[in-house]
């Protein structure tokens, strides 16, 4: 009996260095999935932060009567790289663009005019097509439109971790943002419209 109680007591030796075998194994994994939240999580934010930007600029674009001036619309740059701090602002690109419907018969959107933040890439041209939604929007609509679009090259912060960064650096977030008029039915540049 008292051989018996030994035995129970004292481990057997094969099982030394087991745990430390299972968290070496799982801690890379762990690792892993923990940095992959971080980062999607910091993907989510940002694109919700263009999205604002986009919406912001087309907002305050829209508010104007028949003129709108240049040092304006730069003014509107301004205030959208404030709303996207602390985000670094000469990676990104803000495009507005002022479409309208030139007949009645016409089923495609006529850019009246556009401006460009003077930092960033250029993001992608808006579809003028007859299909496209935005045609759809001005041939519904007697006013002007504004689309606003925010451009932001996404790179995954501290790098290329554990292999993660294909996965996010690279990525162009995009975000556009469609308003109609809502003081004129048709907006100018600088007095100026074609």
């Amino acid at each position: 009996m008292l051989a018996t109680a030994r035995r129970i007591r004292t481990r057997p030796r094969g099982n030394r260095g087991v745990a430390a075998i299972e968290f070496i194994i799982i801690f890379p994994i762990l690792l892993l999935l923990f940095i992959g939240a971080i980062n999607i999580t910091q993907f989510m934010t940002v694109n919700q932060k263009v999205k604002a930007a986009a919406e912001l600029a087309a907002d305050l674009i829209t508010r104007n009567k028949d003129t709108i001036q240049t040092a304006d619309i730069d003014d509107y740059f301004t205030a959208v790289e404030l709303s996207l701090r602390p985000i670094d602002f000469s990676k990104v690109r803000v495009d507005v663009y002022n479409f309208y419907r030139k007949n009645n018969t016409d089923d495609t959107a006529t850019e009246r005019w556009r401006r460009s933040s003077p930092t960033g890439t250029a993001c992608s041209s808006p579809n003028t097509a007859s299909t496209s939604p935005l045609s759809k929007l001005v041939t519904s609509q007697t006013n002007d439109v504004v689309l606003a679009v925010v451009c932001l090259p996404f790179s995954m912060p501290g790098g290329n971790i554990l292999g993660l960064g294909s996965l996010f650096n690279n990525k162009v977030i995009e975000r556009q943002m469609l308003m109609g008029l809502r003081e004129s039915q048709t907006l100018c540049i600088s007095a100026k419209c074609t």
